[in-house]
């Protein structure tokens, strides 16, 4: 080493850069020993938490809780708030951490492994363009047509639209599923005027399912038009 303090030594120049080596890699390893260790702490716990707020998971329902695909559980109200914090900072700031995650991708708040995939547009959550919605233009709204079933269960559709609902869900909501109280009372036959065939002229009969316009029609003839 110089008087400048610079090592001007091959070999020592050599080991200072092996032992450089060896402490980051020893840095990494006990990284990920200890989120190793935290995760199967959090796996063994009897009374698992949220790992942003550290709140018991125990205190909430199955609806306010979210597990990611890398294995991280989180309350869905400090998640939503955590990817738009993150969002916002892929917004206003572009900085190198976040210019490689587009803008409806997202970060595991814990581990930080990257989700390819929109953040979901849970009920009661406001859809906000970037976050968990598509860019809007000036006017539109998202469709608010709640999933009841599927992977989309307990989220909104969120598709752009000038109306209330996209053309998929409002064709669905134009149509009052019915309930078996009213199957009972009205016998539950379609009434649909059957337009060919041998019972051409006849009232179809079928077991009903929706009621249009004052109607009862089976999933048949849902669409029927006199």
């Amino acid at each position: 080493m110089d008087s400048d303090g610079l090592i001007t030594d091959g070999k020592q120049l050599y080991y200072t850069k092996a032992n450089s080596e060896m402490n980051k890699s020893f840095q990494e390893q006990l990284m990920m020993s200890i989120m190793q260790d935290s995760d199967d702490e959090d796996a063994g716990s009897a009374s698992p938490i949220c790992l942003i707020t550290h709140e018991p998971l125990k205190d909430y329902g199955d609806d306010d809780i979210f597990k990611l695909s890398c294995g991280h559980t989180f309350l869905k109200s400090a998640l939503f708030k955590e990817v738009c914090q993150q969002k916002e900072q892929y917004i206003s700031f572009k900085s190198n951490y976040f210019s490689v995650i587009p803008s409806r991708y997202f970060l595991c708040p814990y581990c930080r492994e990257k989700h390819n995939k929109p953040f979901p547009t849970w009920i009661g959550f406001p859809i906000i363009p970037r976050v968990n919605g598509v860019r809007k233009k000036a006017g539109q709204s998202y469709c608010k047509y709640e999933h009841k079933k599927g992977k989309k269960k307990g989220q909104y559709c969120a598709k752009t639209t000038d109306n209330e609902y996209c053309i998929t869900h409002k064709n669905i909501m134009d149509i009052e599923v019915l309930d078996d109280d009213y199957l009972d009372i009205d016998n539950g036959k379609c009434q649909a005027i059957l337009k060919s065939g041998a019972k051409k002229g006849t009232m179809c009969g079928n077991k009903a399912k929706y009621s249009i316009n004052d109607m009862s029609f089976c999933g048949r003839h849902k669409n029927y038009s006199i």
